[in-house]
């Protein structure tokens, strides 16, 4: 897969404490739906409730293709930051910084969570790369 914005192979790496498909060049990251709906969001929220928000707030569509399936993406504007949306396979596109600022309001804090170390890292990308398939 590219990135919508800048052509670069993704790859996959954690930014802003979640690990998806990351572009070296811009710092995007792309989250597909099977990633968002493996998040622990706050209880009176939900994967469902994060997408009807993004569709609600869409307003045009962009020059990107989605990197997953091709189709065009739309902006969507999500307590006040404009994410690049997928309303075909509901991929989400976050430009740098945009990730931590959006799904921290969403997600529920995870208590005691241990600190990944590198090693640990590789463990868990390797993982989340086998849910998507």
């Amino acid at each position: 897969m590219k990135c919508p914005k800048c052509e670069v192979k993704l790859e996959v790496m954690e930014r802003d404490g979640h690990v998806g498909f990351c572009c070296s060049e811009c710092s995007g990251v792309l989250l597909t739906e099977r990633y968002v709906s493996t998040l622990n969001f706050k209880p009176e929220n939900s994967a469902n409730k994060f997408y009807a928000c993004l569709v609600l707030g869409l307003t045009e569509s962009t020059n990107c293709k989605c990197p997953t399936c091709k189709k065009p993406m739309y902006i969507s504007v999500y307590e006040n930051v404009e994410l690049d949306f997928c309303n075909g396979c509901k991929s989400v596109w976050f430009d740098f910084n945009e990730l931590g600022e959006t799904l921290t309001s969403f997600k529920s804090p995870k208590v005691g969570a241990s600190t990944y170390t590198k090693s640990d890292f590789l463990v868990y990308a390797s993982e989340f790369i086998l849910r998507l398939f």
